[in-house]
């Protein structure tokens, strides 16, 4: 029983600790391409920022946060760590 529940465990904190890891060669490569492409957020009134700000900067976060996800459930359901009972057409319902 508490091994189950280490793994559970682990299925939220892996997938979190490699994003972060991942993120930190991402965030830096496309703020490069924000700087390279000149895609700033415009400096108005309306902003508080006093100097040019990348708008791609938070683009990464989502996406590798989903990505290192799904890796991990794959990766565990695979080994059969953890049986979920989940059946395929529970997961695509449109298909």
């Amino acid at each position: 029983m508490e091994f189950d529940f280490f793994i559970k465990l682990l299925i939220v904190f892996v997938p979190s600790f490699f994003a972060m890891l991942f993120s930190n060669f991402v965030i830096p490569f496309i703020i490069f391409i924000t700087y390279k492409k000149k895609l700033f957020d415009p400096i108005d009134s309306r902003k508080l920022h006093q100097r040019s700000i990348p708008r791609l900067g938070g683009v990464a976060f989502a996406p590798i946060q989903v990505f290192t996800l799904a890796l991990t459930l794959v990766i565990v359901y695979k080994l059969r760590l953890v049986h979920f009972q989940i059946k395929s057409w529970e997961l695509f319902p449109m298909f």
